[in-house]
């Protein structure tokens, strides 16, 4: 019986990769997916604000009107979100941009939208290796920093000395 896993990931070879290199892209893989998690919950918040919006019963015929159209663009843009994060987590070719324009947008979010974009655009914008078909995995990534500590190189930089140890070990 053959296991077809359309999750399983693919080895790749990180022998081109530099200690410094790849822990720059565990790091961006990880706040890639810390930020697909904060606009998904953003989303889901959003969308139950409209919803509460939308149940609101008041006497004043304006303020309905203006409260339903308010609600209308919340769902839009949460349903929107949605999709966006749901993008950035499978890691699409077309979630990368879509995140790197939520953290454009996130700037004017002063001060926590401007945090999550000051951080997001540089791990979006440098992370086409992370999204797309030929992606790499978050997890292999983890694998092959496990190997290199088990070898005994330290994932704290290219010293010359993690670079002499990485080449005694065959690594880089």
């Amino acid at each position: 019986m053959v296991n077809d896993n359309s999750y399983a990931y693919q080895s790749k070879d990180f022998s081109n990769y530099s200690c410094k290199q790849l822990k720059r892209l565990l790091n961006r893989s990880s706040t890639v997916t810390s930020i697909g998690i904060i606009i998904l919950i953003g989303a889901i918040f959003q969308l139950i604000v409209a919803i509460g919006y939308e149940r609101i019963v008041l006497f004043d015929r304006y303020t309905r009107s203006r409260l339903e159209d308010l609600s209308f663009i919340l769902i839009v843009t949460g349903v929107i979100a949605i999709v966006t994060a749901i993008g950035i987590l499978n890691r699409t070719s077309w979630g990368r941009w879509a995140g790197l324009f939520f953290c454009i947008i996130y700037l004017i979010g002063f001060p926590f939208g401007t945090a999550i974009g000051i951080v997001g655009i540089p791990a979006f914008f440098l992370a086409k290796e992370l999204f797309g078909d030929n992606r790499i995995h978050h997890a292999s990534i983890k694998e092959e920093r496990k190997r290199r500590k088990a070898a005994g190189v330290l994932m704290k930089g290219d010293s010359l000395f993690s670079r002499l140890l990485a080449k005694l070990a065959g690594i880089n």
